[in-house]
């Protein structure tokens, strides 16, 4: 056998495969390798993309790009929502598609501002901050 075709599999479940080969006559067979493998690619979504923020003293305004692949490439197909996140705290969440935020926080300070993607599995997948 040259190739095995392992069907029914859970996106996003990790598999575990032993692989070894085996003279039928002799009985004998070769060390086992181990592999592993995530169904789907990478449970974790790529973080959102070209995060921009724009304000005067009253309001912060932060755009971005929903992630369409998870962090490996492979395709995205539960986001589920986006957090956002200022000076490291996550203050609200947004829908897929929503892509723009309004923030209007106390003033007199600097704030760094963050968004990650997550999707919608259960625990649910956060990505790194864009």
């Amino acid at each position: 056998m040259m190739q095995y075709n392992d069907s029914g599999l859970n996106d996003g479940q990790p598999y575990n495969y032993e692989v070894y080969t085996k003279v039928t006559a002799t009985d004998s067979t070769s060390g086992i390798i181990e592999v592993a493998w995530t169904a789907g690619g990478s449970p974790i979504p790529a973080g959102p993309a070209n995060l921009a923020a724009v304000g005067d003293t009253a309001q912060a305004v932060l755009t971005w790009d929903d992630p369409t692949t998870q962090s490996d490439g492979t395709p995205l197909d539960d986001l589920a929502q986006i957090y956002i996140y200022r000076d490291g705290a996550r203050i609200d969440s947004v829908d897929p598609g929503v892509q723009t935020y309004s923030d209007v926080p106390p003033p007199g300070f600097i704030y760094h501002y963050t968004v990650t993607a997550v999707d919608n599995e259960t625990p649910p997948n956060e990505s790194e901050s864009s």
